[in-house]
Formats: structure tokens, C-alpha cells, sequence
């Protein structure tokens, strides 16, 4: 529904096992919020390809996996794809931890991190989660229903996160320059290298 607005939740690779019952409790966080908005807010799950069957039975209204079984954004169609989803999101969240959340920050999109628990551990052996938190380039929440406060703080236009996302990516992600094409830097790279 164009009228409402879309969290987008990446889910994560095999080693996270079956994480729905975050997604349930955030579906259920959303749907119990006081704020109207959050309570129309549309959940857009993007399961890791790997880690999709999970997702399989799935079936809450104002709920949809995208796409149902999983597949690497590698094919032009399947990046637009995984481009929309981004881009008509408010915000991306993840809950033990992916790699889509640096295409989302990339994208210029909040992220929130969900850590709780049953997750800790394996997010503190992820790399690039540990340069994510270190940088302070995402919000953290301790449950779904922390969750509520920051988004509904991003439907206020409340974006608190938006520099340290910047200086992520120009520090972390392109040191060289975000102006400079990638391609051409591992190129120049290549034939450096090459002699």
C-alpha cells in the first residue's frame, strides 16, 4: 500500500537458524504500537538466500517475504529488486546480522540492530557488525518493541544517525573518495599490481 509506510527487515545467513520469531515479535510490536503509523507500517522481510525456508509458512497480513524463497541481488532484475526494498523503506533492521545493512546505510537508509541474547555472541565475531557499532553508524534496541520508539522517531523526522552513517561510509566503505568509481580504483589497482 503506497499510503503506508515500509520497514524492511534482512534477515540473516544460516548460522542465524530460524530468527521469525524476531520478526513475529516485531510484526507484533508494530501492530500493538499507540503511535497509528507504526501500526501501519507494512513489514517487508528479506530473507538471506541461504537461510529462506524459514520464512516458507510465514503468512501475517501487512506482512510479506520478498522475495519468498531468497536469491542473491546478482542478476539486474534481482538487484532492482533488492534496490526497491531499500529505497521504499524508512528504515532496515536486522536482527542477529547481514551485510544488506551496509547497502542500506550505502542507500542513505537508517538501520537499526536488534541485539538481544540469543544473538550476542555471534554478532560480536561479525566484522563488519563490530565496524557498525564501533562507528555508532546504527541504532541499537534490545528487543522488537525498543524497536517502536526509534522508527516512530524517523516518522518524526528525527534522524539522529545520519552524519555518523556518512562518516561510515566515507571512512569505512570508500576511503578513497565516494565520488570515485569503485570499478575504476580496482582497476588502477589491478594494473598497478600487473606492472
Amino acid at each position: 500500500n503506497p499510503e503506508h509506510p515500509i520497514i524492511l527487515y534482512l534477515g540473516s545467513s544460516q548460522n542465524a537458524g530460524d530468527e521469525t520469531w524476531l520478526v513475529k515479535d516485531l510484526y507484533q510490536a508494530l501492530r500493538e504500537a499507540h503511535d497509528p503509523r507504526l501500526r501501519q507500517t507494512q513489514l517487508i522481510i528479506r530473507p538471506h538466500p541461504a537461510n529462506s525456508d524459514y520464512y516458507a509458512a510465514l503468512d501475517l497480513a501487512g506482512l510479506h517475504v520478498i522475495p519468498r524463497k531468497g536469491i542473491l541481488p546478482v542478476s539486474e532484475d534481482a538487484f532492482q529488486l533488492f534496490f526497491d526494498s531499500i529505497y521504499h523503506s524508512v528504515a532496515a533492521i536486522m536482527g542477529v546480522s547481514t551485510s544488506g545493512v551496509i547497502d542500506s546505510i550505502i542507500a542513505g537508509k537508517p538501520a537499526i540492530a536488534i541485539i538481544v541474547d540469543e544473538y550476542k555472541e555471534r554478532q560480536a565475531q561479525t566484522y563488519h557488525f563490530q565496524h557498525l557499532f564501533r562507528s555508532d553508524a546504527i541504532e541499537i534496541a534490545s528487543s522488537a518493541k525498543d524497536c517502536m520508539p526509534i522508527i516512530q522517531a524517523l516518522y518524526d523526522g528525527k534522524d539522529t544517525k545520519r552524519i555518523k552513517r556518512e562518516t561510515f561510509v566515507r571512512n569505512f566503505l570508500r576511503p578513497r573518495g565516494i565520488e570515485k568509481n569503485v570499478g575504476t580504483i580496482i582497476a588502477d589497482e589491478i594494473e598497478s599490481l600487473a606492472g
